[in-house]
């Protein structure tokens, strides 16, 4: 990624959309290279709303699930409801996913978790 220099002491540049943790940092200045000296974090998902709000105890209904930073295309993606896989997770766009809700034995609440790049929406 290049970066646009400030200062002597400062560079600031543009990430691509990513996902996940521990990426390490590297600046290279002609004929200088400093080690990985920090790690970068990209933001964890997080989850506005899933539609519809109420499934069939049997499942099988399809939720759109939105928010931000849930991932590129390419990225690995799972959502669970209640602690139950969401089956064929599928990414619409960086705000939308969807999935079939799985069954449940039992009429409640439940909390829509997407995982992407080792990081869960809160």
């Amino acid at each position: 990624v290049a970066a646009a220099g400030v200062s002597h002491s400062l560079a600031r540049c543009t990430l691509p959309d990513g996902v996940g943790t521990g990426h390490a940092v590297t600046a290279q200045a002609p004929g200088m290279t400093a080690g990985a000296t920090s790690m970068f974090a990209y933001l964890p998902p997080v989850v506005f709303a899933v539609s519809p709000t109420r499934s069939l105890l049997a499942g099988g209904v399809v939720l759109t699930v939105t928010g931000r930073f849930l991932g590129r295309a390419l990225d690995a993606r799972n959502v669970t409801v209640g602690g139950l896989p969401c089956g064929g997770a599928a990414w619409v766009s960086a705000s939308t996913v969807t999935c079939i809700a799985p069954s449940s034995n039992e009429t409640r609440t439940a909390p829509v978790v997407v995982r992407v790049g080792g990081q869960a929406s809160g």
